[in-house]
């Protein structure tokens, strides 16, 4: 048996790639590489497929853990991925869960050998993070984090098409009832910073159903959000896979249209509404943006984890101190921003705003960052 992959140019630098299943995949085209986004089921030889068809470097990216987005990975030897989601990763990888959620879409599915699936991924996950930059050569993509469907779900703008990929970030149905989603409260504050972004993109594309949704999308399921925050949604009882779960807004369940005509619709659980009293700490460093940002950023994630401590750390350019402050808990700028310290702490009255020391940062020394925060923050 043979697997068969397909590719739709969308425009001069993105193409849909289609395989077995029903979640699509895509690779953007540069000048001079190439990124793959998200790797499906697992099912049949992707790569070879991306390299006889595009023939030029590139890297992958995964935007979620879920078995339909990064099943594909084993083929490669290192892929980009938030580091929160790596544990989701593992936990749906084995071949018969993943026919099981294919059978709904490929009903033959049980007949596909089990040699077609790409095994456990044993390479190198490196962690994908907001303020990270992929220059392709003519097009550049730049990850934003999106938490809610998973705890590291990322979407991806492309800058010069402007077109944003919310895979499963934010769409027609979006679920957030797993152990591994955010409560909606969490969701709506990802989507007041998508609809923050909205002057930076004029094309919303997905990869489940039609793959492509209305500008409007955004703004409807903040609506959603706030409702069910509110209490005064549609309320809708549902049972997905023996669980008990809740429909925002009601719906024609064959076609998942809204009855009122409107795109974003949520699925959600009584238990994961709004946050406990437990709070995780947002840490949140302004910089001029670049890799030595990300590296320190992770090197402050894995100091955190060490220690116990549940704090989120997203790293930011200067000019999205307005977008991203107010949430934080703490803000920190880079030695390279630091001429901006007397303005941010004048912007941010009622919150501790440092400069990281620069011995600190020019040595990566994400302990000592994380050991200044937790002074500050009395953790």
């Amino acid at each position: 048996m043979i697997v068969n992959f397909t590719s739709e140019k969308i425009t001069d630098h993105l193409y849909r790639i289609r395989g077995v299943g029903d979640a699509c995949m895509y690779f953007i085209r540069g000048t001079e590489r190439g990124l793959l986004v998200d790797t499906a089921y697992g099912v049949g030889d992707l790569r070879d497929y991306i390299e006889n068809t595009f023939k030029i470097p590139y890297d992958v990216v995964v935007t979620h853990g879920h078995a339909d987005h990064a099943n594909g990975i084993a083929q490669w030897d290192r892929v980009y991925m938030n580091h929160a989601d790596i544990d989701l990763y593992w936990a749906k990888t084995d071949v018969a869960f993943r026919k099981s959620m294919l059978k709904r879409t490929v009903p033959d599915i049980e007949e596909y050998p089990d040699g077609l699936f790409q095994g456990v991924f044993r390479g190198e996950f490196l962690d994908l993070q907001e303020g990270m930059k992929f220059d392709l050569g003519g097009v550049t993509v730049e990850p934003y984090h999106a938490p809610g469907h998973t705890q590291g779900i990322m979407v991806l703008l492309i800058v010069e098409d402007r077109i944003c990929l919310f895979g499963d970030a934010c769409g027609v149905f979006t679920f957030l009832f797993k152990p591994e989603s955010s409560t909606v409260d969490v969701y709506r504050r990802t989507l007041s910073k998508l609809l923050a972004m909205k002057d930076k993109y004029d094309r919303i594309l997905r990869q489940h159903g039609t793959c492509e949704s209305p500008l409007s999308l955004v703004e409807e399921n903040l609506e959603v959000a706030e409702e069910i925050l509110k209490g005064t949604d549609d309320h809708i009882p549902w049972q997905y896979q023996g669980q008990n779960v809740w429909i925002a807004k009601k719906s024609d369940m064959r076609t998942g249209l809204r009855a009122d005509g409107k795109s974003g619709n949520i699925v959600y659980d009584e238990h994961k509404i709004k946050e406990e009293v437990h709070k995780m700490r947002k840490i949140v460093l302004f910089c001029a943006a670049g890799m030595s940002t990300s590296l320190l950023v992770s090197k402050m994630k894995k100091a955190a984890q060490e220690a116990g401590l549940d704090y989120q750390i997203d790293a930011h350019p200067l000019s999205e101190t307005a977008n991203y402050g107010p949430d934080a808990d703490m803000i920190l700028l880079g030695p390279q921003v630091m001429y901006k310290l007397k303005d941010t702490q004048k912007q941010f009255p009622d919150k501790p705003v440092e400069a990281i020391k620069m011995q600190d940062y020019g040595m990566m020394r994400g302990d000592n960052v994380i050991k200044r925060v937790r002074e500050v923050l009395g953790d």
